[in-house]
């Protein structure tokens, strides 16, 4: 699945929605709605941990 900015994405465990902000070839980040934090995380790790909205 494809990984495109201010996408909205949940977590596949917590169900919380989280808004990605930034996306390269090998890293990804987001934001969840309650947090001020943007969160990096490696391309491959997010995909496995989330699921896109549909």
């Amino acid at each position: 699945m494809m990984v495109k900015k201010d996408e909205i994405w949940v977590n596949k465990d917590t169900r919380q929605s989280v808004l990605v902000l930034w996306v390269s070839d090998e890293l990804v980040t987001y934001q969840a709605a309650d947090s001020q934090t943007p969160v990096p995380v490696r391309k491959f790790i997010f995909l496995q941990d989330f699921e896109g909205l549909v």
